[in-house]
């Protein structure tokens, strides 16, 4: 029950990161086409939103590490342009991590990716990652740096 609660909050992170992208990628693009006098290309608008990514993800990340809840910190967001996707890098602290076998942890995945996919589904907000079809991959590590698993979303996942 308190991992379904701490995948959720997670979930609420991603959101609201997903918002503020939607929110400054129109109103850039939109002021960026209006200057410049005639509408942008393909290419330009693709190095804009890059470039956005990028920049969103470096500033979120200054403000790291970002506690979800008890056990959940974010420690890292990027934004990989060869896979186009967003990149959460989160760590597990306490004994959490210590008391799972991998088999476990694979349950745990399995569920965090369901929890994910339904949640942002479900949310308006993640409407322009969809549309910019944007891979989101989901982290998660022990205190040492370790990976403990990962969730990768693909756009039509989500």
């Amino acid at each position: 029950m308190k991992l379904l609660k701490d995948m959720q909050r997670i979930a609420l992170l991603a959101v609201l990161t997903l918002y503020l992208i939607c929110l400054t990628s129109c109103q850039t693009a939109n002021s960026s086409a209006k200057a410049k006098g005639k509408p942008h290309t393909s290419t330009e608008n693709t190095n804009m939103k890059a470039a956005l990514y990028h920049t969103m993800a470096k500033t979120v990340t200054e403000q790291c590490p970002i506690e979800v809840d008890e056990v959940t910190t974010l420690t890292r967001l990027e934004y990989k342009e060869e896979q186009h996707a967003l990149v959460y890098t989160y760590l597990l602290s306490g004994s959490v991590y210590e008391e799972l076998s991998a088999q476990k942890w694979a349950v745990v995945q399995k569920a965090a990716a369901e929890m994910l996919k339904e949640k942002l589904k479900t949310n308006q907000l993640s409407s322009q990652a969809r549309a910019d079809s944007l891979t989101l991959i989901y982290i998660y590590t022990d205190k040492n740096g370790k990976e403990l698993f990962s969730v990768t979303l693909l756009p039509d996942e989500y």
